[in-house]
């Protein structure tokens, strides 16, 4: 289990401190400091650290296994398994890494969409893309005789992140967005983003990715006919779900 139960030699330690540092100066640069992914950035870093009380930090038993959750459909464990799953990571570079990303989507959308909005944001990707990603290892195994991810045990906010990099990116969708240096159409970017990361981490969970994805075009199709939020700043998503004023 990672965490504060890992131990770590001198190198850890110093990757550790190195990566914590340069979280920090992300977040001191940021232009708006948006409290609810503070508090989620925060409370994600406290679990991986164990410092939560309370938590079952046994992976077997908190992570997002389609297996297990089909065999007991009960509400409190789909729950329980899709909550814990998103909140826990695997190592230091995987919080890491997810914790910038998510960083950056939120100062993006939460000032936008205001904090209460963005907060139902993140709990329906949430649910969605855990729901999807049972359903689509069902759907790969049962009809397609590929077994892997109804097996998989899949932990990790990556399924919201894509999520919201969908969302965010239909906003924009006049504007061209640069993925790994590549400039890609928006309605494309969270697919190309999928491609890449695969190519570059061939052990990531492709379909807690590929679920976020489908999670987010979800949302968006909905916003289309119910925009998320009217804030009171002038600013908001329109129901055709580009970003605009008025």
């Amino acid at each position: 289990m990672s965490g504060r139960g890992r131990s770590r030699g001198v190198f850890g330690h110093l990757s550790l401190l190195l990566m914590g540092k340069s979280l920090v100066d992300e977040v001191g640069r940021m232009p708006v400091k948006p409290m609810v992914t503070f508090v989620l950035m925060a409370l994600q870093i406290a679990v991986y650290f164990l410092f939560v009380p309370g938590v079952d930090y046994r992976v077997k038993s908190m992570c997002l296994n389609p297996k297990a959750m089909l065999g007991n459909i009960t509400a409190s464990v789909w729950i329980r398994r899709i909550v814990a799953s998103a909140l826990l990571h695997s190592n230091d570079r995987h919080l890491y890494f997810n914790m910038i990303s998510f960083l950056h989507k939120g100062v993006a959308l939460e000032p936008i969409l205001g904090p209460q909005p963005f907060l139902l944001l993140i709990a329906v990707l949430m649910f969605l893309s855990g729901v999807t990603n049972v359903l689509v290892s069902y759907v790969a195994s049962a009809y397609f005789g590929y077994s892997k991810p109804l097996q998989s045990c899949a932990i990790g906010f990556s399924g919201v992140l894509f999520g919201l990099s969908t969302f965010l990116n239909m906003q924009y969708r006049e504007r061209s967005v640069r993925i790994f240096g590549f400039s890609v159409k928006p309605s494309y970017a969270a697919w190309a983003e999928l491609v890449l990361i695969q190519i570059i981490v061939p052990r990531a969970s492709l379909m807690g990715h590929l679920s976020g994805i489908l999670a987010g075009l979800v949302v968006v199709y909905y916003q289309r006919y119910k925009p998320i939020t009217e804030p009171t700043d002038g600013s908001r998503f329109h129901g055709s779900g580009r970003l605009g004023t008025g």
